[in-house]
C-alpha cells in the first residue's frame, strides 16, 4: 500500500480517512459558497464605491453652482468729521423739506374745503331761498 503516516494525537487511521472523505465534499460545498459570498461581496463593495462616486460628482457640481464672485472695490479712505456732519445735515434738511411741503399741502387742502363748504351752503341758501322769487 506504500507508506504510512505516523498518527496525530487523537487521531485514528479509519476515522481520520472518513473524516477526510467528507471534508473534501464541505470543502468543495464551502468553496462554492465561499466563492458566491466573496462575489456578493465584491459587488457590494463596487456598488458603494459607485455610488461614492457619483456622490462626489454630484457635490462637485453643487460646489460649483454655490461659487459667488463678489465686485472688488478700491479701498477708500475714512471720511472726515466735517463730511458726516455735512451729511447728517443735508438728509436733515431733505426731512424738513419734506415735513414743510406736507403741512403746506395741508394747510391749502384745508382752506379748499372751508372755500367749498361755505360755497356749497351759499348755493344751497340761494337754491332754497331767493331763486323761486323770479
Amino acid at each position: 500500500m506504500g507508506t504510512v503516516k505516523p498518527l496525530q494525537k487523537h487521531q485514528t487511521r479509519f476515522v481520520s480517512q472518513a473524516v477526510n472523505l467528507q471534508s473534501t465534499k464541505e470543502n468543495l460545498m464551502n468553496s462554492k459558497e465561499q466563492k458566491s459570498k466573496d462575489f456578493e461581496l465584491r459587488e457590494r463593495e463596487l456598488q458603494q464605491r459607485e455610488r461614492d462616486l457619483r456622490l462626489r460628482e454630484i457635490e462637485t457640481e453643487i460646489y460649483k453652482e454655490e461659487q459667488q464672485f463678489h465686485q472688488t472695490q478700491k479701498h477708500q479712505k475714512t471720511e472726515g468729521k466735517l463730511k458726516k456732519w455735512g451729511r447728517k445735515l443735508a438728509r436733515l434738511g431733505k426731512y424738513l423739506a419734506v415735513v414743510i411741503a406736507v403741512v403746506i399741502t395741508i394747510r391749502i387742502a384745508y382752506w379748499l374745503a372751508i372755500v367749498m363748504i361755505v360755497g356749497g351752503l351759499a348755493w344751497l341758501g340761494y337754491e332754497i331761498f331767493w331763486k323761486d322769487d323770479d
